[in-house]
Formats: structure tokens, C-alpha cells, sequence
């Protein structure tokens, strides 16, 4: 377990959406397991077949595009072919968050078996990266959607990575500004694009 991701709306119901920082090379042979807690992976285990990210990532692994959007095939379910959409339902992509805005954040440390980490927090700027302040958001929790519940959807606002991949500190995390960039990344994973190749993270920066 290295990184938290979440399924979001696409047309054909296979797309995911975790940080840049936690894929290499095009992505293909991760394994997504939804839900999983106490080693059970309740909605199955789901392989990338592919990644999509912003040509700033791409070029020079800038904290502000650290998002990647992730394709999974699907599974044979009770002899149906199936996709993870169908399984899990999706949250909406949707715009970076207002500063003071009520958000609720998941995230999978890598050192419990327990499933996520949930905090209700607000959200404020550092330096442009939105930002929240809640413990325990540690190395696994990269990727972990902040969500905002409205009477007809649940939105991705941001996801923790961006400045310092997410933070150097538990007590306080970031995210890049989902922008234009991202909505293109979450297109092109959409449609079916030929897949990025994503180098190598290229470090926190925090020692």
C-alpha cells in the first residue's frame, strides 16, 4: 500500500483519481483495492491499465499538477463483465475548493490495517495550495479525495499531494488546485487517450 485514490464519474466508468506523485511510468500492473480494511478488499482488487497527467507534471513534476487520473479494466462479476462504477459508484469531479469551505478528507495511512482515516475540516491557502489542518494524515494517504456533499452529487474538490507531495508534517496537508490542467488529464483518462509516461516522483523536499 503506497497512496489512496478514488473512483470518479467517466463514460465508460473505469476512472480513478489519485496524486502524480504516486505513479511511474504509465501506470499499468497498480492495484486498486476500494474499501479495503482488516486485510479484506470488500469491492475486489481492480488493475490500471493506464495514467493521465498534466504536461506540467510531465515536464517538470510541478507541485500545482500533482494529480493523475487512472483507468482500471474491468472484472468478471457472477459471469458479467463489470465495471469498477458499477461496483462502487463514482464521486464528480468538480473545481478546487474556496477558502473556509467545509470539506471531508479519506485517506489510507500505510501503517494501518483499519481502513481510512476520515476528518471534517476547512479548507485555507498556503502559498495557492489549498490546504486543511487534521492529524494522521501520513505516508499512504497521498491521493485521498477531499469531498464536498451537495443535495445531488459528492465532489473531488482536491486530493492530498501537491506542495511537499502532501505535506512534511501529519498535522497539516495540501493539494495541487484541480484547474483546466486537470480537467484535460481527466478527459483524456475518459476517453480512452493513449496513456502518459509518468517519471519518477521526484521527492518531498521536507529533509
Amino acid at each position: 500500500h503506497e497512496c489512496t485514490a478514488s473512483v470518479v464519474n467517466g463514460s465508460h466508468g473505469d476512472v480513478l483519481l489519485t496524486a502524480a506523485h504516486c505513479v511511474s511510468g504509465s501506470g499499468a500492473g497498480m492495484v486498486f483495492a476500494p474499501g479495503f480494511h482488516d486485510g479484506i478488499a470488500p469491492y475486489g482488487r481492480w488493475t490500471v491499465t493506464a495514467a493521465h497527467l498534466a504536461p506540467a507534471w510531465l515536464r517538470s513534476q510541478d507541485p500545482h499538477d500533482d494529480f493523475a487520473f487512472l483507468t482500471v479494466a474491468p472484472l468478471t462479476i457472477h459471469g458479467q463483465v463489470t465495471e469498477i462504477q458499477q461496483v462502487t459508484g463514482a464521486y464528480t469531479v468538480g473545481d478546487e475548493p474556496r477558502s473556509g469551505q467545509a470539506v471531508t478528507v479519506l485517506g489510507y495511512p500505510e501503517v494501518s490495517n483499519k481502513g481510512p482515516r476520515t476528518c471534517q475540516t476547512k479548507v485555507y491557502f498556503t502559498d495557492g495550495f489549498p490546504s486543511f489542518d487534521c492529524p494522521g494524515y501520513v505516508a499512504g494517504t497521498s491521493g485521498g479525495p477531499w469531498l464536498v456533499r451537495t443535495s445531488s452529487s459528492t465532489r473531488v474538490v482536491g486530493i492530498i499531494g501537491g506542495r511537499n507531495e502532501g505535506g512534511c508534517v501529519d498535522s497539516s496537508s495540501y493539494s495541487s488546485p484541480l484547474t483546466q490542467a486537470a480537467r484535460r488529464a481527466y478527459v483524456k483518462a475518459s476517453d480512452h487517450d493513449p496513456a502518459d509516461v509518468a517519471p519518477p516522483p521526484p521527492g518531498d523536499g521536507c529533509s
